[in-house]
């Protein structure tokens, strides 16, 4: 199957999970896995990580935490955002401006906003909205910790290969 063919075929399917909001697990569904075969037998359909990937390659997502009746906190995805143009502050707080508007959620109704840590993503919150109203999520500096971290560890390479090797030599 020529490149060209299986990266539209790919994008076909990211744009079909996004627009019809599917769950990324569809593609490890037996029916859907049977169609593909039939519709294009020499595709191989890509992994949910391989769609999650391309997703927040081009889209944004913008979700909202609120309580309702009960005082229960929920979530919910109140847009997915095609990003077409250089991911920007300028541009991201142009899409994010129209998904509130959309909502009539109005800037000051927020209470905080959670993005990555991406200069942009941090730009757009600080700049454009809310300057003390931005928490940055957490996880990616964790890891990115952690990583660091095990990578400059002196000895541990050499602990975790041979971890590594022993368990092979067991698994084996």
């Amino acid at each position: 199957m020529v490149a060209l063919k299986i990266e539209k075929l790919t994008e076909a399917l990211v744009k079909f999970v996004v627009q019809d909001n599917l769950p990324f697990n569809i593609m490890e569904g037996k029916g859907f896995l049977s169609f593909m075969k039939e519709v294009a037998p020499l595709y191989q359909v890509p992994t949910r990580k391989t769609i999650k990937n391309n997703i927040d390659r081009q889209y944004e997502v913008v979700s909202i935490n609120h309580f309702v009746h009960d005082m229960k906190l929920t979530s919910a995805t109140i847009g997915i955002v095609e990003l077409t143009e250089s991911h920007t502050a300028d541009y991201i707080a142009l899409e994010l401006g129209k998904v509130l508007e959309i909502w009539e959620i109005h800037p000051n109704d927020v209470v905080a906003v959670v993005t990555e840590n991406a200069a942009n993503m941090v730009k757009t919150i600080h700049d454009k909205f809310w300057k003390n109203r931005h928490i940055p999520f957490f996880a990616p500096t964790l890891n990115l910790v952690c990583e660091t971290s095990l990578t400059n560890a002196e000895g541990l390479n050499i602990i975790i290969d041979g971890s590594k090797e022993a368990l092979r030599l067991v698994i084996n």
